[in-house]
């Protein structure tokens, strides 16, 4: 039994056959495309797990040492706008 009367099954296969070579080929081209990329990409991503993890430490010494800081200029600065913030807080509950 064949599905085609004028007998064309054989060109469906051999269409499916060129089909799938260049599926193969084209895989192929992409992994080496791709392989370029592995080791940079791997780095890449160390390099981000990394400062993932030190963020929160290096913020949390930076904001003790500006806060233990009162010499310094963010010392000075931040002693002024803590007062600002606190002088605006009292005319606020001032006025409620």
């Amino acid at each position: 039994m064949t599905l085609f009367k004028d007998g064309r099954l054989g060109d469906v296969y051999h269409r499916r056959a060129l089909l799938l070579a260049q599926n193969q080929q084209q895989r192929a081209e992409i992994a080496r495309a791709v392989s370029a990329w592995e080791k940079p990409l791997r780095l890449l991503g160390a390099s981000l797990k990394t400062t993932r993890t030190l963020r929160p430490l290096l913020t949390t010494g930076l904001l003790s040492l500006f806060a233990g800081s009162s010499l310094g200029l963010v010392g000075k600065w931040g002693q002024r706008l803590l007062r600002g913030w606190q002088l605006l807080s009292m005319l606020r509950q001032k006025s409620s």
